[in-house]
């Protein structure tokens, strides 16, 4: 049960973890990164209510769209979140950037909506049919495994962009958004929408997505160690969209004047 608990918590807690660091590492000045800091916080909030009204309707799924309501929510939830974060990446290089909190929390509240709702019904399910110190060990577990993945990758990021001038922070960004749409293609295929297809390969035995490290790549990029031609082309049209709009809206009229306060963090 200790073992469930935190690969649950690595499933589900650390993609939105790893969002929030990547949110602080694209965030170059002290007032900024307080700002997204604050949303983020009250993101967390509004997504732990997010995630109890999505157990609600699990309850209560079978009732609409022969009982496919559920998945059907989850799948629209995704598409408003690449959605804002597309808004996100536009807003960086411009006159908007004072959107990008109140972008943060729409974000965050999102992603600990979607993953917040299954950890939520396990707990739920499990806490009064399994010793409590049990399930609060593997929730302080799996939080400090997240918290400090994430916390190198905030500092990874940083190092790359201050000590090479390489726009690492905004790549790793695009790629985390383009690697969480892979969970449309899994809900609609099991409400029968889709079929993903044979897998255009195997890596299951180099490295496969139960182990350590393919948690982690799962939660960071959607991983999978068995992706059809439909799962690739989600993602490689994820990436390319989400960089076409970030360099588009560098490359246009909407820049603003810099501000002093928008030094690189030391």
């Amino acid at each position: 049960m200790l073992i469930n608990t935190v690969v649950l918590f690595l499933s589900d807690a650390l993609p939105t973890f790893l969002l929030m660091a990547l949110l602080l590492a694209n965030s170059h000045s002290p007032s900024l990164m307080s700002s997204m800091t604050k949303s983020m916080v009250y993101g967390t909030i509004l997504g732990v209510f997010v995630s109890i009204v999505l157990m609600k309707i699990v309850a209560n799924a079978s009732d609409y769209f022969e009982g496919n309501l559920y998945e059907l929510i989850l799948s629209f939830l995704l598409l408003v979140f690449y959605s804002t974060a597309m808004a996100y990446l536009f807003t960086l290089n411009g006159r908007f950037q004072g959107y990008n909190p109140v972008i943060a929390l729409i974000l965050i509240s999102i992603s600990v909506g979607i993953n917040g709702a299954s950890l939520f019904t396990y707990l739920y399910t499990f806490w009064s049919h399994t010793a409590a110190n049990v399930l609060s060990l593997g929730i302080v577990l799996g939080t400090g495994i997240s918290v400090c993945v994430a916390v190198i990758l905030f500092y990874a990021a940083q190092w790359t962009y201050i000590s090479w001038h390489y726009n690492a922070p905004i790549w790793l960004f695009i790629c985390h958004i383009a690697g969480q749409m892979h969970q449309i293609i899994h809900y609609l295929e099991q409400i029968g929408w889709l079929q993903s297809g044979m897998p255009v390969w195997n890596t299951r035995q180099l490295l496969s997505e139960r182990s350590e490290v393919g948690h982690f790549l799962t939660s960071f990029i959607g991983y999978k160690d068995s992706p059809s031609m439909l799962h690739l082309l989600v993602f490689m049209l994820a990436i390319g969209f989400g960089a076409a709009i970030y360099y588009w809206s560098k490359h246009n009229n909407f820049q603003s004047t810099p501000r002093k306060d928008t030094e690189v963090l030391s």
